[in-house]
Formats: structure tokens, sequence, C-alpha cells
């Protein structure tokens, strides 16, 4: 995984790469300000804590709707996807 270097305090940055919802929220406001590698970074970083509606990413999240046309957005929504099914897997479902 790469890891993300955007955030300047310590002690955010490690909060956020323990928390999907709180990476997921960075990549939101990354975006927002148009830095979106770094967005896409931190995005992928909330994918593996379980941030995992690729559905929700690639239609329903306005606020990343410019990381849509990113290079990486495909990889990433199938990780996304692959990462749902071995949780619910993993879960039984």
């Amino acid at each position: 995984m790469n890891t993300p270097t955007g955030l300047a305090n310590q002690e955010l940055r490690n909060a956020a790469l323990r928390d999907d919802q709180y990476a997921w929220t960075l990549a939101q406001a990354l975006t927002t300000i148009g830095d979106a590698n770094e967005a896409m970074v931190w995005l992928r970083c909330a994918a593996d804590r379980m941030f995992v509606n690729a559905r929700f990413v690639a239609e329903f999240d306005h606020l990343l709707a410019p990381l849509r046309s990113h290079p990486d957005m495909p990889a990433l929504l199938a990780h996304m996807e692959r990462r749902s099914r071995e949780i619910a897997t993993a879960a039984g479902l």
C-alpha cells in the first residue's frame, strides 16, 4: 500500500491511517482542493480499512466526482469490490 504523505500534522495523519471514514473524508477534501493523486492514495487507504462501497464512489459521491476520470480509478474500484467480497466471505455472507 502506498502511504499517504500529504498531511503535515503527524497526529492527524496517524488517525486517518487507522480509520476508513477519516481517510475517505480526507480523500474528499483533497479532491475538492484539486490534489487528485493524494486523494486517490487516501481513498485506497480507506478501501484497505473497509470503506468498500465501490458503487457509491463510482456513481454517487459528488465530492469524489472529479476523481472518476483519474487513470487509477478503475483499479481502485476493482480493489474495493475485491475487499467487499473478502469482507462478506469472512462474515459468512
